[in-house]
């Protein structure tokens, strides 16, 4: 019989509280630490009988083993891109990943279709990473909820206006408002009533993320596309056209060529070179791997690489079906375990803050040491540029990569 620990008890009888209090609860409890067992436990408590849990695809699987636990609590779970296809009369939501609908300054489709569903019920919150990058993206988080701290304010420019320091700056040559700078002292003792905050050390984890960095060189040929890239715009080849005229376009562009691939003007996917995947293959032979790509065509070289033994699917990974998983960085970063991988490996790395913190603590759990992290850059590449910042805990955006010399010659 599963026995949940005792500092899980805890926040569950804490999280009551406050649910009862304010109609809303966050869980800011970071990965690996049992979160969703937590929420379960807390609506157990809470004496709820329908739940509606959203939360990312890759992650039902593991959730709804959590929720056969708790017996009569009747859950409904659905992958937020679903959310439109809730229809049970529900007395209680929980928001899983939930960082993942504050986007601003406008609310994302997905926010205004939670919205339409949560309006009116309790809401738990769920999130490691509750504002990764801006406390700006609380707002549209709590918009949801009829009970939020902040319902006075019609929408974010209004609240903004109280809660942000707004700049001007400039995008692709245009001056627009940077809503992104939200003011701690402001917004921190508004929102502390409705948090519990859980911490791994909390927990006792011993089990340290070991990142290494491996360095590959890709071919000449492909060095070549990215500097005559990066001086002219545009390439011509025949079929394809390589377009970067602008910022974001040209990061873009440079980040799929360090890795092999380029996406072309008439929507092609070429597979430029394959070294990175080949250095994998020798690198890791023998080796139970979950690896991490960021583009399609990175995927079909994997596909190339390991024909019999690669799988996107977790549960074939965890019952040794398949030794070698293939996550995108984004779908793969949240909800899932790798415990039985021997490493994971990161054939390209995104520009998201976020994910490279969600996605480097999948492997671990409360009862292991240690695991390995290796993250795959060229030499001369983007890559390791875009590395440093995230581990600053920012995203790489086209600021970043107009001061940045991406390729040395």
């Amino acid at each position: 019989m599963f026995k949940p620990r005792d500092y899980q008890l805890d926040i569950a009888n804490r999280g009551v509280k406050i649910l009862r209090e304010l109609n809303l609860l966050y869980l800011a409890m970071q990965v690996r630490t049992g979160k969703t067992f937590t929420a379960l436990m807390t609506a157990h408590t809470y004496g709820a009988k329908k739940v509606l849990f959203l939360t990312v695809k890759k992650a039902i699987g593991g959730i709804e083993g959590d929720i056969e636990i708790f017996g009569k609590l009747d859950v409904e779970v659905l992958s937020m891109e679903s959310a439109h296809k809730a229809t049970g009369d529900y007395d209680l939501i929980i928001l899983d990943e939930a960082h993942g609908i504050g986007a601003f300054p406008k609310p994302s489709k997905r926010a205004n279709t939670i919205r339409e569903i949560a309006f009116g019920l309790p809401i738990i919150y769920l999130s490691g990473t509750p504002n990764p990058e801006s406390l700006s993206q609380l707002f549209h988080q709590f918009w949801i909820s009829s009970s939020s701290p902040w319902c006075n304010y019609s929408n974010f420019y209004k609240w903004a206006k109280e809660y942000v320091k707004v700049k001007q700056r400039m995008f692709n040559g245009r001056t627009m408002n940077d809503y992104s700078n939200g003011i701690k002292d402001k917004i921190q003792p508004v929102i502390d009533r409705y948090f519990i905050t859980f911490t791994q050390a909390q927990a006792n984890f011993k089990c340290e993320v070991n990142e290494h960095i491996l360095k590959v060189r890709m071919s000449d040929k492909l060095m070549q596309t990215v500097k005559d890239l990066q001086e002219d715009k545009v390439i011509f080849g025949g079929e394809h056209t390589i377009l970067a005229d602008t910022p974001v376009k040209l990061m873009t562009k440079v980040h799929q060529l360090c890795s092999g691939t380029i996406i072309t003007e008439e929507g092609n996917t070429l597979l430029f070179d394959d070294t990175k995947v080949n250095y994998i293959k020798e690198y890791f032979s023998g080796k139970k791997l979950a690896i991490f790509y960021k583009y399609k065509g990175e995927y079909e070289m994997l596909k190339k690489a390991f024909p019999e033994t690669l799988t996107q699917s977790i549960e074939n990974f965890n019952i040794n079906e398949k030794s070698h998983i293939a996550l995108q960085i984004k779908a793969g970063s949240t909800g899932i375990n790798l415990s039985q991988a021997d490493a994971q490996v990161f054939l390209n790395i995104d520009f998201s803050s976020r994910d490279y913190i969600q996605a480097r603590a999948r492997q671990q759990t409360q009862d292991r040491e240690s695991c390995d992290v290796y993250f795959i850059f060229s030499e001369r590449g983007i890559e390791e540029k875009i590395y440093k910042i995230l581990q600053k805990k920012e995203s790489f955006t086209s600021k970043y990569f107009l001061k940045a010399q991406c390729i040395t010659f």
